[in-house]
């Protein structure tokens, strides 16, 4: 007797939508619950992090002159923040991989010790017995290179533009220029984050370092910022190579980086991210930052002689607040004033997300409305673009005028800075 077989492609058509159902409305949602509870690993790309120093290659070394060797010398412009990560000097690791230095330029603060340059002029480092020539208050000149083949410049930047590192870096790339030298940057993080901000200044390099036509917070590491430069600012471009950080993301921040001590008064992330501000506060009288102590610019300060309630220090409390800047009451004896100083102990809380435009104008027009004599410095007057600033608080200048001229400026250097850009995603631009 033989055996039928029924066809059942239709049995199976029929239950293929309430399979379907089954599956979308029981299976699915418990699978994806399972899943968002059960812990999983996200990659950190911190972890895989490298600065300028630790991703030099030999090919790239080998490259730098037509010899395609490392028969080449070498001048390193740097100071006590040329380290990688856990520590090691630039120089000894620059030496290891089998570059000839000749001569080490200290711009500022020292090679060796943190905060401290020596007095000398030139000295030997105590561990590689190489010249050093102390370059503080000082530009670079032709005759400082001489039998010099590649200038490689290796300091951590702040990333304000008053800071030396922009001056110095300007000097040697347009003394580069002229002598037809490489010039190599090692880059480095930006420590006031992705924001593009401030007021500008004229563009001339023999008139004064600081007159460099970028905004005051650039927002670019220093390795963009060197090709912007040589781009746009410099009669003539210096042969100029970037080795870029591996795995850097301007806006994941901050890294795991070694900040250490950037100068003897910023002597930590904080007081970092408050000189952004407070190093302008600081050139208006009579406020006290907090200067020789280990809270510099991390202060707001007035001497214990002036009248201060603490409802109007409670009212600039809460304005700070609204800026992005958390506060507490603080008081220290100043030994340079020889009286005690009281008011706030200032620390913003995300400098990706604050302006120091903001911050600065809004702090002196308060103190203003409360009837405190604001001082302005010559020095303060002397940074490009404070002026307006300083015009914008005594109510001089209008503020729409001053807004329609920023936005013009930072649009303006925005497009043009975007073909230096390294890294993605690229700074914002905050209007102030």
């Amino acid at each position: 007797m033989a055996l039928s077989i029924k066809p059942i492609g239709n049995y199976w058509l029929a239950l293929l939508p309430v399979s379907c159902m089954i599956v979308f409305v029981f299976i699915l949602p418990q699978f994806f619950i399972s899943y968002l509870n059960h812990p999983h690993k996200i990659e950190d790309c911190t972890e895989n992090f490298k600065l300028g120093l630790e991703n030099i290659s030999h090919e790239f070394l080998c490259a730098l002159t037509s010899k395609g060797d490392l028969s080449f010398t070498v001048a390193l412009i740097t100071n006590h923040t040329g380290h990688d990560q856990i520590g090691n000097r630039n120089v000894d690791l620059l030496l290891q991989k089998g570059l000839h230095i000749k001569k080490i330029f200290v711009p500022i603060h020292g090679l060796n010790d943190e905060g401290r340059m020596s007095g000398n002029q030139k000295s030997l480092d105590p561990v590689t017995r190489i010249p050093i020539m102390n370059l503080q208050g000082k530009q670079l000149k032709q005759e400082d290179l001489k039998g010099i083949d590649v200038i490689f410049f290796d300091m951590q930047d702040v990333g304000i533009r008053y800071c030396s590192s922009l001056g110095t870096l300007m000097n040697i790339m347009e003394v580069a220029g002229r002598l037809n030298k490489t010039v190599v940057v090692l880059d480095r993080p930006n420590l006031l984050g992705d924001v593009i901000e401030g007021a500008f200044g004229a563009t001339d390099l023999q008139q004064s370092l600081l007159s460099i036509s970028v905004p005051i917070r650039y927002g670019m590491t220093i390795g963009e910022l060197a090709q912007y430069c040589n781009k746009y600012l410099l009669k003539k471009s210096a042969n100029l190579y970037v080795v870029p950080m591996d795995h850097y993301n301007r806006h994941l921040y901050p890294y795991k980086v070694s900040v250490g001590k950037l100068s003897p008064n910023i002597n930590s992330l904080e007081s970092c991210h408050g000189y952004s501000f407070l190093g302008l506060l600081g050139e208006v009288s009579p406020f006290d930052i907090g200067i020789g102590t280990d809270k510099a610019f991390q202060c707001i300060l007035l001497p214990q002689h002036i009248a201060f309630s603490k409802k109007q220090w409670f009212r600039l409390r809460e304005q700070l607040k609204d800026l992005g800047i958390d506060s507490s009451c603080y008081r220290y004896y100043s030994h340079r004033k020889k009286e005690f100083c009281s008011g706030l102990r200032v620390c913003i809380r995300d400098i990706s997300n604050f302006s120091l435009l903001k911050a600065l104008v809004g702090t002196l027009e308060f103190f203003q409305k409360e009837g405190l004599a604001l001082k302005f410095s010559n020095q303060f007057c002397t940074i490009p673009g404070m002026t307006k600033i300083k015009e914008l608080v005594q109510g001089t200048l209008k503020r729409e005028d001053f807004q329609a001229e920023l936005k013009y400026e930072l649009e303006h250097f925005f497009v043009m800075a975007s073909s230096s850009f390294i890294y993605k995603p690229y700074p914002k631009v905050v209007m102030g």
